[in-house]
């Protein structure tokens, strides 16, 4: 699923008064039709006499289109560290500079079918689609809309098993553990919702108090 562009637009229902149906498609349809018409009935570049090996011509990216993806590349690697927008949705976001190149490529080919080379302008288009498509899929994800006590829980259990912990204090947490978890609050939220899903166990009381982890949910 995360190499799919997925969108899933709000529903109209009951917003869909009747109006009448035009009777030009205007000059941009038109023109769309025309372009996707003639990429279908161009002969399909192929490898053998047969036709059924396809070798289609490779689209190198010019020197403004490189800078324009690396750019891309970069900011999304950047949205991909710990506590950055794309933290949840590396999945997605690991897959997204090579659609955006794909996607400029296909803009290319919609505007110059001989093109051999992708321009910054199709470059940038593309990158801008890839950009909401990620956003389409954070929002479908609902990564976005987990209480900030979850998101802690879920942070503070992946740094409890990366550093194989299975006991741990408040103060530890809040001195060696992620930076969101250093408030006395945050980190006793994330430790609460740890115990209420059955990941860890309270023993003791006030400042002596440790919390033992499992890394197994509780039945």
């Amino acid at each position: 699923m995360s190499r799919l562009l997925v969108a899933s637009p709000e529903s109209l229902a009951g917003k869909r008064a009747w109006r009448e149906v035009a009777s030009d498609l205007g000059a941009p349809m038109r023109r769309y039709v025309a372009v996707i018409l003639d990429l279908l009935e161009r002969p399909a570049p192929s490898a053998n006499e047969a036709g059924n090996e396809l070798m289609p011509p490779a689209i190198a990216l010019s020197d403004g289109a490189k800078a324009a993806w690396v750019a891309f590349h970069d900011r999304i690697e950047a949205s991909m560290a710990q506590e950055a927008d794309l933290e949840y949705l590396r999945d997605v976001a690991g897959k997204a500079a090579e659609n955006a190149a794909r996607i400029a490529a296909v803009l290319t080919v919609v505007e110059s079918p001989n093109a051999s080379n992708i321009k910054t302008e199709e470059m940038a288009a593309g990158c801008e689609l890839m950009t909401w498509y990620l956003t389409e899929a954070l929002r479908l994800s609902g990564a976005h809309r987990q209480p900030p006590a979850i998101r802690n829980a879920i942070k503070l259990h992946e740094w409890l098993r990366t550093k194989g912990k299975t006991v741990i204090a408040l103060r530890a947490i809040m001195q060696f553990g992620p930076s969101s978890l250093r408030g006395k609050d945050e980190a006793e939220a994330a430790l609460g919702e740890l115990e209420s899903h059955g990941w860890a166990v309270k023993h003791g009381k006030g400042r002596g108090a440790k919390w033992a982890v499992t890394y197994e949910a509780s039945q």
